[in-house]
């Protein structure tokens, strides 16, 4: 289903362009409100003549501004309420923050929302900004901003915020009460949220009833209550608030058919197909009588519903023919009926809606499974994948491709489900693949690539980015008359700007490495660069519904196994995962592990040759949470056989986020980092393992005691080829993980996104949860360890839970003593064998993992000592 969500924003400084205006000596008074097409030559005339003062001067460009905003014009609007800053920041900064107000809404409307937030959250913090009613202007915009980029937490928070302040002006509250309303009841997964929602919209009626306000305003808290009863599967109740809302709107207008289409769904979930058809087939007449046009972007969702009803119904042809007129109204130049036709990314179709195409073509797709033509979902399958790259290029915040990354792994299920089905293991797997771990290998892209241009070329950058915006903007709505000539002027900014991308390429070789994506590993390039005949990898895809994807591969085969997993699964994970990370008795953590074991390995035990010593495993899901090696492989408490004693295990996070890694494995220098704690914020002193004498890699820096400030860390830690952290660590929930240093000092998951470093070879977290952190659907855990493979480090060793600190700082001595011998996982895993040969439970040697690419014998040791 697809829902209609309004969302209104108030003009800056409640002005609105009219079509009347006063005398000439009233603009000079600089009322924005009487500024028209009629009389916009008089201000203009003032500017250019100089007629008035500079503040006048800014309060004319201001309004002008204003007045381009009202006429869609946004660039002319950008210009003039830069003008104005300009003029205002020499010589009036009281009132700074109303063109930074102006320029934020201006760039809200382009959908440049993080250049609008910048602007938005300058105003909010100037000093002179008025207090209530623009603050709670700003913050909804900001929400506003926030949500579309994905930054669901946060979008919230700022809207309560708004919704909290206090005002006489009722209407005011009502319209941040809405706002909150609107953004919690859109949130996806939470429940909670969805029943407040229903709480702010039913205080929004109260307050606009109370103040007096326009039904109009009522209808759109009523839709947003209608929508999260929806979501929360309270139909009935839905559909008696849609024809409330219904009876307030005019019957000839977009909001009432919008209306009737969200009515038309819900009827459709409960069973009342043919209301439900009526109910749809009337939304989409309004709308054609209203466009007067054969196609509208605004056509699709009543198609897609259509669909979904007919899906009901068991009419699979009509199913398959709405979705297809989905697709057509969703793309401009595609016009194709046939149902066996889909929109190509390399015609170059314009899209007006890339999100809802995602969705019409996985709804498609699934439909032609069920009708029985895999053929065409197959296909179907294989266009998503390539427009699913294409949108994830319009993506810039790291929140907004994790919120469609996770979305992208239920699509991928899906196609990974019909790849199967058409016996396709090999596209299979490189649909597993393309689901996971795709922040990791876009780290290089986008806003990194943009933090190498210097003012000028990201200003150039912003600049022509707003003018597409515009081009977009005015050829989606325009008559059919004049799209060519706005399709040709749009056509002709996307070239300059891939002509400005390339020159900036060619003066900055690292942009074009970090802007555009790699390539998808093959399954040959995975099979020649990263197996033998000795090494096989698992890769793991967890569906939305419970099913297990296993993909084994060897040098030379690929077999997949399909496991229905039960709720039990999903406690036995959690039951593991608690009893192993405590020292205690070994039956309690034998009794669920084993059968994880039989779930999640047994299965692909029949697919590996004798010969197999190493497994290379990608997990998904839960099962990030746990450490393989420890899971017994019989039901025996007495004499617990351990999978460790089979095989050897790295981890990735994906293959193509390591297949093209060509760091040296030379290790020139070696910095330690073992800050002095002392009690101080609560943290305990840690005892001296004396790891650093076995550290002998190369130049040793050692940073301990009072050395380990933020400052020194950060400075020492550009050249250094291998990090060692002997310190304390909190994982990374909601993205808070941070590494503990001297007095107080620490270095966060952002911080060490963003530092500035070669980057090392090897990093090793020896420290608490450093493996830990928020499970995000495809990318993993976002954890400390992450947060360093996402900053390009290729060799990482992490832990998953609270660490014992004696256990530990054996583990690693023993782990660089035969880190000069063997590879990083090899010498991990012997190290944790003779920890488990003196009989300790794996509380305390299974904590540790190594991810990534091991470094191997070719690290250059210190000679110092023999000279």
């Amino acid at each position: 289903m697809r829902w209609f969500f309004i969302w209104i924003i108030s003009l800056p400084l409640g002005v609105f362009a009219q079509s009347n205006f006063v005398k000439i000596d009233t603009i000079k008074g600089c009322d924005c409100r009487n500024v028209s097409t009629s009389n916009l030559h008089l201000v203009e005339e003032i500017i250019n003549t100089a007629q008035a003062s500079d503040m006048l001067t800014a309060c004319y460009f201001h309004c002008l501004g204003v007045f381009y905003y009202n006429d869609y014009n946004f660039l002319e609007s950008i210009k003039n309420h830069e003008d104005a800053l300009a003029l205002r920041k020499k010589h009036h900064r009281e009132f700074v923050w109303k063109s930074y107000y102006g320029l934020g809404l201006v760039y809200n409307d382009l959908g440049m929302y993080q250049k609008s937030q910048s602007f938005l959250q300058t105003a909010y913090v100037t000093e002179g900004v008025k207090r209530t009613v623009d603050s709670i202007e700003m913050l909804r915009i900001m929400a506003n901003n926030l949500f579309e980029v994905g930054e669901l937490r946060q979008a919230e928070n700022y809207a309560i915020q708004a919704a909290q302040i206090e005002t006489d002006k009722l209407w005011l509250t009502a319209d941040a009460s809405n706002n909150l309303a609107e953004i919690l009841g859109r949130e996806e997964q939470n429940k909670d949220n969805k029943k407040r929602a229903i709480e702010y919209a039913d205080m929004t009626v109260s307050l606009y009833r109370e103040s007096g306000e326009e039904e109009y305003y009522i209808a759109q808290a009523l839709n947003n209550k209608a929508v999260a009863l929806s979501n929360l599967g309270r139909y009935d109740e839905a559909i008696k608030t849609y024809k409330l809302v219904l009876n307030i709107y005019d019957e000839d207008t977009e909001p009432y058919a919008e209306t009737l289409s969200n009515m038309g769904s819900d009827l459709s979930k409960k069973g009342d197909h043919s209301l439900a058809k009526k109910a749809l087939v009337q939304s989409l007449k309004i709308k054609r009588d209203l466009y007067q046009k054969t196609y509208a972007y605004t056509y699709a969702p009543e198609h897609e519903n259509l669909a979904e009803n007919y899906d009901a119904l068991g009419d699979m042809y009509k199913t398959l023919k709405h979705y297809q007129l989905a697709l057509i109204n969703l793309t401009d130049n595609f016009r194709n009926e046939d149902i066996n036709t889909t929109p190509k990314v390399k015609d170059n179709y314009y899209v007006y809606n890339k999100p809802y195409l995602l969705q019409a073509l996985d709804l498609k797709a699934q439909a032609a499974l069920k009708s029985g033509n895999t053929d065409l979902a197959h296909s179907t399958y294989q266009e998503l994948d390539a427009w699913i790259n294409e949108f994830y290029k319009d993506l810039s915040t790291n929140q907004s491709k994790l919120t469609w990354i996770a979305r992208a792994h239920d699509m991928y299920s899906h196609a990974i489900k019909v790849a199967l089905e058409k016996n396709d293991k090999e596209k299979a797997f490189q649909y597993a693949e393309k689901a996971r771990a795709v922040l990791l290998w876009q780290s290089h892209s986008q806003q990194a690539a943009l933090s190498l241009l210097n003012d000028e070329e990201r200003e150039n950058y912003d600049d022509l980015l707003a003018q597409i915006r515009q081009a977009d903007y005015n050829y989606r709505d325009a008559a059919d008359k004049e799209k060519g000539e706005l399709k040709r002027k749009l056509d002709s900014l996307n070239r300059e700007f891939d002509q400005f991308e390339k020159i900036l390429s060619d003066s900055t070789p690292e942009y074009a490495q970090r802007k555009y994506q790699p390539k998808n590993i093959s399954l040959k390039d995975v099979q020649r660069n990263m197996l033998n005949d000795s090494t096989a990898l698992l890769e793991y895809h967890w569906s939305a519904d419970d099913m297990l994807y296993i993909f084994t591969l060897t040098k030379n085969d690929i077999y997949v196994d399909n496991i229905q997993l039960d709720s039990t699964f999903h406690s036995q994970i959690q039951e593991f995962y608690t009893e192993i990370g405590n020292d205690g008795d070994f039956s309690k953590f034998v009794t669920p592990g084993y059968p994880i074991y039989q779930t999640a390995f047994e299965p692909i035990l029949k697919h590996l040759p004798n010969n197999i010593k190493k497994i290379t495993l990608l997990p998904d899901g839960k099962l990030n949470y746990i450490p393989f090696e420890a899971l017994p492989t019989k039901n025996d408490v007495a004499n617990v056989h351990y999978l460790m004693d089979d095989y050897l295990f790295n981890y990735r996070y994906s293959c193509g986020n390591y297949s093209d890694s060509k760091v040296s494995d030379a290790i020139h220098t070696t910095l330690y980092v073992a800050p002095e704690f002392d009690g101080k914020n609560n943290l305990p002193q840690l005892k001296n393992p004396k790891i650093s004498k076995h550290l002998n890699y190369g130049k040793l820096i050692k940073l301990t005691e009072k050395k380990p400030t933020k400052e020194n860390v950060t400075r020492e830690i550009f050249d250094a080829d291998l990090v060692h952290f002997h310190t304390h660590a909190e994982q990374g929930r909601k993205g808070t993980g941070k590494i503990h240093l001297y007095d107080g000092g620490e270095l966060t998951q952002d911080e060490i996104q963003g530092l500035e470093l070669k980057p090392p070879r090897h990093a090793v977290l020896s420290a608490c949860e450093t493996g830990m952190g928020d499970l995000s659907k495809g990318e993993g855990v976002l954890s400390l360890g992450w947060s360093f493979v996402y900053r390009g480090v290729p060799s990482v060793v992490i832990s998953l839970w609270k660490v014992n600190e004696k256990s530990t700082g054996e583990l690693m001595k023993n782990y660089y003593q035969l880190l000069k011998k063997y590879p990083a996982d090899e010498a991990l895993q012997k190290a944790k064998i003779k920890l488990r040969e003196q009989g300790k439970h794996p509380y305390h040697w299974s904590a540790f993992i190594h991810t990534g690419n091991p470094p191997t014998l070719h690290f250059t040791q210190n000679l110092s000592k023999y000279l």
